[in-house]
């Protein structure tokens, strides 16, 4: 029985160390095709997410969603804040599902996150359109919350037909 239980702590103990909640990755190979970015960050971190939905869906059979991070300097978050300043905006909070959450989003984005029961609520000021960061011919939206660090959290979906 002792040897039985030590075997299933360290099979349970190996199992907890490969797993890695950090499953973002950080080159744009594989998004390249679907974002652009107005003004050149220095750095990005993202997820992509596959959902798919129900027969019944009349537009989509798959919505893609990207969570992406990305930090600029000072003179380009300038400008990226003048150009996203221009898109349609929310000044009360949006809610978000739990699975976008990550713990990988730096602090001054995690700031602008707050939770509240099931849901996370993106705090104002919140930004939403439609083309600003999809390349020509993708279909989706955005919502997109500005740190006070030069960073830029996006939640972009973008519908597909398979």
């Amino acid at each position: 029985m002792r040897k039985e239980l030590f075997i299933y702590f360290l099979m349970l103990l190996t199992l907890v160390s490969c797993s890695n909640e950090n499953n973002y990755k950080t080159n744009q190979e594989g998004i390249e095709n679907i974002i652009k970015f107005p003004v050149k960050p220095m750095s990005i971190k993202y997820e992509l997410l596959d959902k798919k939905l129900g027969q019944g869906s009349q537009d989509c059979s798959e919505i893609i969603y990207l969570i992406i991070e990305s930090k600029y300097s000072s003179s380009n978050f300038d400008s990226l804040r003048n150009i996203i300043e221009s898109e349609k905006s929310y000044n009360h909070p949006v809610p978000i599902k739990s699975w976008f959450y990550k713990k990988w989003f730096s602090q001054s984005i995690k700031d602008k996150i707050g939770k509240q029961g099931d849901f996370y609520l993106m705090k104002p000021k919140v930004y939403s359109g439609n083309s600003l960061f999809l390349k020509e011919n993708v279909f989706g939206r955005y919502f997109a919350i500005l740190s006070d660090k030069n960073e830029l959290l996006l939640k972009i979906e973008v519908c597909t037909r398979k």
